[in-house]
């Protein structure tokens, strides 16, 4: 009698702690949407990006410290902490005083792992069909814009949610360790936030992300928090349980686990670094130029051609994805001026492994000669 009394006073408890949970996880959602409905009641994804963007220059500010560190390598800190966690499982596991912290460490690892690497980088990114703020046409780019939550066609833009964002606010996480160190909790709350929103600033501010990008990065590592937490590890409900010193054979196989997850999740960090490199060319055009043909290996939607009031041209192309630190591209740039109808080549050659590179080039040239500019792949051929 006493065990089904025991019994039955467990399952009400998980009962209400699910209860609990579907209440927290329901009020999170209905936050963001409504903060959402807000942002987009406002334009404000649209008139920060109007505000961060020059016609002449792009997006200047984006380019400058700290914003164009931590682009590069704002995302380290989140991922190292994310990483150490896999230990400080381990550590917990054989240790009878941290003992009750291993679902609450286990859980943090797992929210940066699943909400920030695949719920937003391989789902959310590669389906949402969200364009970035620089493929906007109203910010020089090709593709008309999109709401958050207006989903378009996959892989045509990924900027829903922000990825980088994801890492920033991942400290933010470290609430899960309320019950145990609320002195703890706190300090991580407060830098994720704070460091999540430095983030989020420079990514805004170089035209990769709106503002709802950003909220969403933050609320997509939450609700993930929210079901590890009230729905699959439950850890207020298995504190109690009886510590048990773990063999020495399982021990190694779980360290050789452990380190072979390490080694694997550092590989896959290693090929997200955040990649850019830029190239500008001046080039003289003949006086009485009748027309212009663009031989290049980048698709046509990658060109914006402005017009300029003298007889030069202006070329910018600027490259930007994640790639292994040592990756690079070369520019192949060849425009013969004698030509009366010249024929620029313009081929962009990669160096080293890409996860993502996307292009982008702004070809400046006398308004007369712009209507009479073709584009066309290297495989072409020219008719003479």
């Amino acid at each position: 009698m006493a065990d089904d009394s025991e019994h039955s006073e467990k399952l009400l408890l998980a009962n209400r702690f699910q209860a609990k949970g579907l209440l927290v996880t329901g009020l999170m959602l209905l936050g963001l949407l409504l903060v959402t409905w807000l942002l987009e009641a406002f334009e404000i994804d649209l008139n920060v990006a109007r505000w961060a963007y020059s016609h002449s220059e792009g997006w200047p500010l984006g380019q400058e410290q700290p914003w164009s560190w931590i682009h590069r390598y704002g995302t380290i800190p989140g991922f190292l902490l994310t990483l150490s966690a896999i230990p400080a499982w381990y550590f917990c596991q054989r240790s009878e005083r941290f003992f009750p912290w291993r679902h609450y460490v286990v859980i943090y690892g797992l929210v940066s792992i699943l909400g920030a690497g695949f719920v937003v980088n391989a789902l959310l990114k590669e389906h949402s069909g969200r364009p970035r703020p620089r493929d906007v046409v109203e910010f020089g780019g090709n593709w008309e814009f999109r709401k958050a939550l207006d989903f378009g066609t996959p892989g045509k833009g990924r900027s829903f949610p922000c990825g980088h964002c994801t890492m920033g606010f991942s400290f933010s996480v470290g609430i899960v360790f309320w019950q145990r160190s609320r002195l703890l909790a706190t300090g991580l709350l407060i830098t994720g936030l704070a460091y999540g929103s430095l983030v989020s600033i420079a990514r805004v501010l170089q035209g990769a992300h709106f503002v709802t990008d950003a909220l969403w990065a933050m609320g997509v590592l939450w609700l993930t928090l929210s079901v590890l937490y009230y729905f699959v590890f439950k850890p207020p409900l298995s504190e109690t349980k009886t510590f048990t010193p773990m063999p020495s054979i399982q021990q190694r196989r779980l360290f050789s686990g452990i380190l072979l997850a390490m080694l694997i999740m550092t590989g896959l960090y290693i090929t997200r670094r955040p990649f850019y490199q830029d190239y500008y060319r001046e080039f003289k055009l003949p006086l009485h130029s009748e027309s212009l043909l663009i031989q290049t290996n980048l698709n046509e939607e990658r060109f914006e051609l402005e017009p300029v009031g003298d007889g030069l041209g202006r070329l910018h192309l600027e490259g930007h994805g994640f790639a292994l630190p040592d990756a690079s591209f070369r520019v192949d740039f060849r425009f013969p001026e004698a030509q009366e109808n010249p024929v620029l080549h313009l081929e962009v050659i990669r160096s080293g492994y890409f996860a993502e590179l996307e292009t982008q080039v702004k070809l400046k040239l006398p308004a007369e000669l712009i209507s009479r500019t073709q584009i066309i792949g290297l495989e072409s051929k020219i008719l003479e």
